[in-house]
């Protein structure tokens, strides 16, 4: 893939991959020679610590786009992270935790709401739910079809060893740094 990727050389690569296969690529990456301008892994592998912790500075650059960051600002982020931290004695690895915490305060809105544990009226619960920003970033809306009309992804990037919120903006704790660098100037 690594070879194909040298050969066409597109302006960015994005990659959904489990933390294995992320690092299997960006040492392949590494050896080859090549470094893409832009890199954003959509996975759970670029958003592990366990990436940087493994590639090291090879880590730097690459993008990754998550539900949730130990470095969100959003009210209530930093108080899940350090409950986190004293439950499970770590930073949560990688944005599911938080999507998850998110997820379940949402759920805890709607049961609170619904009149009883009926389908029709938790749907009808469900269908209300209006909530601006979750700990995650996202807001809570749901269409006619049940999609949440409101959730959003944010970006992060490796920088310095530490995966930070490069967009949107409002919670951004850094700028997004592109070109990547090049391998042998790291």
């Amino acid at each position: 893939i690594v070879l194909k990727l040298k050969s066409a050389n597109p302006d960015a690569v994005v990659a959904v991959s489990y933390f294995t296969d992320a690092v299997l690529m960006a040492r392949q990456m590494v050896e080859l020679g090549y470094t893409p301008p832009v890199f954003v892994g959509t996975g759970a592998g670029h958003s592990n610590p366990d990436f940087a912790t493994t590639m090291e500075k090879n880590a730097e650059g690459f993008a990754v786009m998550q539900g949730f960051n130990t470095d969100f600002t959003i009210p209530g982020a930093q108080e899940f992270v350090e409950a986190y931290k004293r439950k499970v004695g770590k930073l949560p690895a990688g944005h599911d935790a938080g999507q998850g915490y998110a997820a379940v305060m949402v759920l805890g809105d709607v049961l609170s709401r619904a009149k009883s544990m009926q389908p029709a009226d938790l749907r009808e619960a469900f269908t209300a739910t209006d909530i601006a920003q979750t700990v995650a970033g996202w807001g809570v809306k749901f269409d006619e079809s049940g999609q949440n009309i409101k959730a959003q992804l944010s970006v992060g990037q490796w920088q310095e060893g530490k995966l930070l919120t490069v967009w949107p903006a409002g919670n951004a704790t850094s700028t997004f740094e592109m070109p990547m660098t090049e391998w042998s100037k790291r």
